[in-house]
This record gives C-alpha cells, sequence and structure tokens, in this order.
C-alpha cells in the first residue's frame, strides 16, 4: 500500500513540475494532489518533521495556484 502511494504521489509531482515548467497554473494543484498521498505514508512512518514541511509546501502551493491565476 505505502508502494502505491508513493508511486501515485511521485507520478502527480511529476506531472505537476512539468505543467509548472510550461507555465501552467494547475501544476500547483497536482502538487497539492501529491502531497495528499504522500503525507499518508510520512504519517504512517512517523516523519512528522516531514509531514509539517508538506503542510507548508501545500500552503505555498494554494498560494501559487491563487497569484497564478490572478494573471490570467
Amino acid at each position: 500500500m505505502i508502494l502505491l502511494l508513493e508511486i501515485v504521489g511521485v507520478a502527480l509531482a511529476l506531472i505537476g513540475l512539468y505543467l509548472v515548467i510550461k507555465k501552467n497554473r494547475w501544476g500547483f494543484i497536482f502538487w497539492v494532489a501529491s502531497n495528499c498521498f504522500l503525507v499518508p505514508m510520512f504519517i504512517k512512518k512517523g516523519l512528522w518533521i516531514t509531514v509539517g514541511l508538506f503542510g507548508v509546501y501545500t500552503i505555498i502551493n494554494l498560494c501559487g495556484f491563487h497569484e497564478w491565476s490572478k494573471e490570467e
């Protein structure tokens, strides 16, 4: 189960990276979706600092999506 969460999380993160490189704001949402798959895995492993870091990343991604939405 953990392996499946990791594979899906990394795949979503790579799609998000590609979209942001192409200047598509939806890449930020893919990163948030990726975090939703990776955070439970980190919780199960007890990596609480990483969970907090990904919480910060999620906030940054949502702010990025909001900022890029204003430009369109």
